[in-house]
């Protein structure tokens, strides 16, 4: 999912600042940095909680998916009125999007700090240098 919103996001950040978007996390202030990694973690947290059996409680849980969970739902019901062949099909879907997203994600980085242009949009070609 991560990726899948890197890929939105990138190109906007781009078309406002003319430059690499991979590096405007390093703009930021300290404390905006804080507050989107606070709010990543709540995030994390709350998916491990949900979707996660203590491991605390008994040594065996280590590692082990709580029973009808599903990683990286969130609670929106929309898989859950399929029928099973509906949901199974959904589900690889998705896993496939996530992977694509993930491969040109890493493309995306890495063209971007090789060549130090954004991919996207550029306002001139000024910024080669």
């Amino acid at each position: 999912r991560w990726s899948m919103i890197s890929l939105i996001t990138i190109p906007m950040i781009e078309s406002k600042t003319h430059y690499p978007a991979i590096h405007e996390f390093d703009n930021l202030s300290i404390q905006m940095k804080c507050l989107i990694i606070v709010l990543i973690g709540i995030g994390e947290l709350n998916m491990i909680v949900k979707g996660w059996k203590n491991p605390f409680n008994n040594i065996e849980n280590l590692f082990k998916l709580k029973e009808r969970y599903q990683p990286g739902d969130f609670g929106f019901g929309v898989i859950q009125n399929l029928d099973y062949i509906e949901h199974d099909t959904i589900n690889n879907l998705e896993l496939n999007h996530g992977r694509f997203a993930m491969i040109t994600s890493i493309i995306v980085f890495l063209l971007e700090n090789i060549y130090r242009i954004p991919l996207f949009s550029t306002a001139n070609l000024e910024l080669i240098n």
